[in-house]
């Protein structure tokens, strides 16, 4: 007999699981088996169908025309139902997958050959229990006719066949969410094999990629630019302890590199610890000066950095600034910064003011007690008989003053001090200090409205540092204006998501609204910025 070519729908059915229940029960399944194939054989043949082939639990059959085969396989299904539910209790459910197909095929001495008998044997294991997997070519046939659910599973990639198929499940029980997501991450599997080598490149790339951001983002802080700086040392002084000269060049530079956008700068003596350390020493004999200073990490102890200059001591303005600058060069090196030079501090051109303006700074940083804020009004107070515009000592003086008052609560103090803050202002308009410190003055003499004001000042002028924030959160806090401390903390905190101090004084505002749990929470937040912060370590405990 010849090659003969015809078109028909063809079918393909199996049991489902039939090789586990074959295991399980033999004897069992071998009867299902006989079972299955007689509700087979009677809707097959009820639709005009002719079994062609049966191969173990696989029926092979053909219809000559698509509407026969998909409405045999939906009376087949339920029937399937049908049989299980009136089945004893220790007879296991009898579960069909059927895919249908129609296309041209060749055929020659009762065998069946061409690639649409493949794809309907193909899309039979596509189907899901109690299922017809139907290509286009059949659902476009009977779609009008079609009163059983279905849904469209996209482009099925078939083993060996070249032609993509779309395909449809058709579910006389119902599509459920399961199906729905079945056939999604069918569709992803063959997704991922077919890019399966830009995929593979992607996923190290991002595996990569996530070593070096993932801590960056769940931990604020990991790469934080922390500079923590030590008093430098007076090499003059026998016990080699940071007198007012050394001490008033370590706030200086201090000052001048805090103003580094994204550095951090920690004072050393207040107990927190930075992966960089900035130590030095300060030497003066008569009018010849040297400063030195050494940068270390902190891990390993190992120097990174280091220099020194020479100079006069009426050039130590100049001096200070190139010191500055070389440091702030390695720090954007150490931090991976653009390079920043931070400016010029505004001071005086007057040696011998800027000496004494020193010596009242380091009796400022002294225990707070009557002696010590004297001693510094007495220099700051010199330091204006050698120059009288020079806005920082007044500003100095502003400080101890107001530090008088917070001790005594004399009004006479309250007074000076915004006498000297207020002629500051007059003089260097453009010191956020001064705006603070008046504003803490004013919110320690019940005048909030106006601290408050003058604390909002000081952050237009320098709005990505925190410290006036922190003060203004602080004084909507006295004011009991909670809500606002918070909004304020929490705007700190956006601000400057890697310093350690921000979440530190959340946390002590949390505590007192009785917040315990989220303090917590946000003092261990400071210690991942700062971990060897004796002070946050001392409140948490």
């Amino acid at each position: 007999m010849g090659l003969k070519h015809d078109q028909l729908t063809l079918m393909f059915s199996d049991i489902v699981g039939y090789s586990r229940l074959m295991s399980k029960n033999e004897a069992q399944t071998i009867e299902l088996l006989g079972e299955y194939r007689h509700i087979l054989l009677t809707h097959i043949e009820n639709h005009n169908g002719t079994v062609i082939e049966y191969i173990g639990d696989a029926v092979f059959a053909r219809f000559e025309t698509p509407q026969a085969a998909v409405q045999a396989g939906i009376d087949i299904q339920k029937d399937l139902v049908t049989f299980n539910q009136d089945s004893a209790a220790n007879i296991p459910n009898l579960q069909s997958r059927i895919g249908i197909h129609m296309g041209e095929v060749a055929l020659k001495d009762d065998a069946f050959f061409g690639d649409d008998v493949n794809i309907a044997a193909r899309l039979e294991a596509i189907a899901v229990a109690g299922g017809l997997c139907i290509s286009e070519k059949v659902y476009t046939a009977v779609r009008n006719e079609l009163s059983e659910p279905s849904i469209s599973i996209g482009i099925q990639y078939l083993k060996n066949i070249d032609e993509k198929i779309r395909c449809y499940l058709v579910q006389p029980t119902g599509i459920t969410l399961s199906m729905r997501a079945h056939y999604f991450l069918r569709k992803c599997q063959f997704k991922a094999k077919a890019f399966r080598y830009p995929i593979a490149i992607s996923t190290i790339l991002i595996i990569g990629l996530s070593f070096h951001f993932i801590p960056r983002w769940l931990i604020p802080g990991y790469d934080a630019n922390y500079v923590e700086i030590a008093d430098f040392k007076n090499l003059m002084s026998e016990d080699r302890e940071p007198d007012y000269f050394s001490s008033g060049i370590t706030e200086a530079l201090r000052s001048q590199l805090s103003d580094i956008r994204d550095v951090y700068v920690l004072d050393a003596t207040e107990g927190v610890r930075g992966p960089l350390r900035l130590e030095g020493t300060v030497q003066r004999v008569s009018d010849n000066l040297r400063i030195a200073y050494r940068i270390f990490r902190r891990k390993d102890n190992v120097q990174i950095a280091g220099g020194k200059l020479d100079g006069a001591y009426k050039d130590i303005f100049i001096l200070q600034d190139r010191i500055v600058a070389e440091i702030a060069g390695y720090l954007a090196t150490e931090f991976k910064l653009r390079n920043f030079r931070p400016a010029a501090l505004k001071i005086t051109s007057d040696i011998t003011a800027y000496d004494y303006y020193l010596k009242g700074l380091q009796y400022l940083r002294m225990p707070q007690s009557h002696d010590n804020s004297d001693k510094a009004i007495q220099n700051f107070s010199t330091a204006l008989v050698h120059d009288a515009k020079f806005a920082l000592a007044n500003a100095g003086l502003c400080n101890a003053y107001r530090t008088k008052f917070v001790t005594t609560l004399a009004v006479n103090f309250a007074r000076r001090a915004e006498e000297h803050c207020q002629t500051a202002l007059r003089q260097d308009n453009t010191l956020f200090q001064v705006y603070e410190s008046l504003g803490l003055l004013y919110s320690d003499t019940g005048r909030a409205d106006d601290a408050i004001d003058l604390l909002k000042k000081s952050i237009t002028l320098d709005n990505s540092k925190v410290y006036s924030l922190l003060a203004l959160a602080r004084v909507y806090e006295n004011k009991n204006d909670l809500k606002l401390a918070q909004e304020t903390y929490e705007k700190a905190i956006a601000v400057s998501p890697k310093y350690w101090e921000v979440y530190h004084n959340y946390a002590t505002f949390l505590i007192q609204k009785g917040n315990q749990k989220k303090a917590i929470e946000y003092y261990k937040k400071s210690l991942k910025l700062s971990p060897e912060n004796s002070v946050t370590l001392n409140n948490l405990g």
